[in-house]
Order: structure tokens, then C-alpha cells, then sequence
């Protein structure tokens, strides 16, 4: 690909991946689900990828929402998608909240975002054309029903999937939902050659996505992507920990990290120690839970 920024391959690149809950829903005044200037959007998707150009490796990392983390410029304890929120969301500094937040959290730069709102989801998987999918469960989302079995998703029904929780398991099982569709989307573009197309694609959904990254740079992601194989040279993780629900924290429920499965974590993929903050472990949360 021509365009790909040949200069950006050298070294390893980490981008946060953020979908946030936005919505027309959400936006108009008359609805029961507004949501007004006080009340920002929170990220109910929050993923690092990290590409290493020189091994030929990428691991896609999930954070559980849940997740509790120190926000960046923020006291208290909160749920990792209240970073975004923080800092007033895509109208003001929401990615450089949430940047700092996983960086902290996680111990490696990120200088690179991309990130869309539900409408954005739905827009790109249609300029795909859908992607091919074996849902796993009916799910049933705002009087719509997907029904388990192989069937091409358009963008309402990707969304559906991806953001069904309630009734569908933990936080832990939509974020595995999450990846098995990015992954499919993946094997869909590789097997069609589209990868050689993402540029346009970015270009005709552009308006929906936000992002650092130049189009010259999405080639040059493009151009790796093609050479990737799942299961081989990309991978897939979920931060491990527990659920504490309702009894530290003013009563809130946290997923509260394995901090031990962390720092393994971290050494594997990147190769390097981290400090973590073991207040943080959920093992020092639950011995120290408000009864």
C-alpha cells in the first residue's frame, strides 16, 4: 500500500480502543435515557491494542468496565470507564483521561487513540457490508431478538451483541463477545483482501471515528494486518480478577484486578516489571470489605 508510513512500522505502536455509550437515545431531551451536559458518556469498551512491527506479533487487551482504577486527576475509587467521563468526554479531554488512567494502570505508554460512539459502530460494520457471525445465545436488546446460528450481522445487530450485559453473564463475558467479533471481522477482511481497502473505508466513516492515527498510519496498519494469522501472531486477553459487589465504597460493585496476573501479564507481552498498587489486588479489597 503506497500510503502506508513505512516510518511508524519500526518499533512497537500501543493505541486505546474506546466505544463509548452515545446514542440519539441519549442525546434527545425526551427520552428516558438523556443524558444531560452534567452527565457525561462512559466507555462501555476499553481495549489496548499493542502492535509490534519488529516480532509480528498483536495482542488485543480488555478492560472490564468494572474495573477499579484511579482515574486520572481524579480522587476516590471508580470504575475504569469513568476516566472518559472525567474528563468531559469527546467534547473535551476524554481520551487523554482515559489514556493516563490505562497507563497508570497497565505501566506502558499509549500515544495513540481511535475510538467511535454506538452510531459509529453501526456505520462502519455496514461500509463493510456486515460481517459473517455464529451468534453463540439469543440475545433479546430494546424489543429486538438475535437468534443463535451462522448469519451475516449488519451494524444494529453487531451492536446488539456486543452491548447485551444484563441477563448475558459478567462484564468479563460481553468483553469476550466483544473480541470474538473484532476477530471476526479480522478473518473477514484478510480472507477478502479488504484490508487493501481500509483507508477508503476509514475515509467514508471517517465523521463517526475519532483518532490520532493519519491515514498514512492506518495503511501502514493495514499493511501488517495483512500478514497476521489468530491464533498464531495475534492474540486475545482479558485483565483477570474478581467481582466484589456492594460492600466496599460506598456501596458500589467493582471488578477489582488480579494484580499478580497483571504484572505476568505485562512482562509477557512487553517485557517489563511494573509497580502495581496492590490497594488495588482484589485480595487486599476483600480482606478489607465493609461488612
Amino acid at each position: 500500500m503506497a500510503q502506508a508510513d513505512r516510518d511508524f512500522m519500526q518499533n512497537r505502536v500501543n493505541i486505546l480502543l474506546l466505544g463509548w455509550d452515545q446514542s440519539p437515545e441519549r442525546d434527545d431531551e425526551d427520552s428516558v435515557l438523556y443524558r444531560d451536559e452534567k452527565n457525561n458518556f462512559r466507555s462501555d469498551v476499553l481495549m489496548l491494542l499493542t502492535v509490534d512491527f519488529e516480532s509480528s506479533t498483536a495482542h488485543l487487551i480488555s478492560i472490564p468496565r468494572d474495573t477499579m482504577a484511579k482515574i486520572y486527576n481524579t480522587k476516590g475509587h471508580w470504575k475504569i470507564n469513568a476516566a472518559f467521563a472525567k474528563g468531559g468526554s469527546i467534547e473535551g479531554n476524554g481520551f487523554e483521561y482515559a489514556i493516563k488512567t490505562v497507563e497508570n494502570l497497565m505501566g506502558v505508554p499509549i500515544n495513540y487513540y481511535a475510538g467511535v460512539n454506538m452510531e459509529g459502530l453501526k456505520a462502519v460494520v455496514d461500509a463493510m457490508g456486515g460481517v459473517e457471525f455464529e451468534v453463540d445465545q439469543e440475545i433479546t436488546l430494546n424489543g429486538r431478538t438475535l437468534t443463535p446460528g451462522p448469519q451475516r450481522l449488519d451494524g444494529q445487530k453487531v451492536l446488539d451483541y456486543c452491548r447485551a450485559r444484563k441477563g448475558y453473564g459478567t462484564d468479563v463475558d460481553r468483553a469476550n463477545r466483544q473480541q470474538k467479533v473484532l476477530f471476526a471481522i479480522f478473518r473477514q477482511m484478510k480472507n477478502s483482501n479488504a484490508f487493501t481497502t481500509l483507508p477508503k473505508v476509514y475515509l467514508s466513516v471517517k465523521d463517526y471515528i475519532h483518532t490520532n492515527l493519519s491515514v498514512e498510519q492506518i495503511a501502514a496498519l493495514a499493511v501488517f494486518a495483512m500478514e497476521l494469522e489468530p491464533e498464531q501472531n495475534l492474540f486475545r486477553h482479558t485483565l483477570e480478577g474478581r467481582y466484589i459487589n456492594g460492600t466496599v465504597y460506598n456501596g458500589a460493585s467493582f471488578y477489582v484486578l488480579d494484580t499478580s496476573a497483571l504484572k505476568a501479564l505485562m512482562k509477557e507481552i512487553f517485557g517489563v516489571d511494573i509497580e502495581v498498587d496492590y490497594r488495588y489486588d482484589y485480595r487486599y479489597v476483600r480482606d478489607h470489605a465493609v461488612r
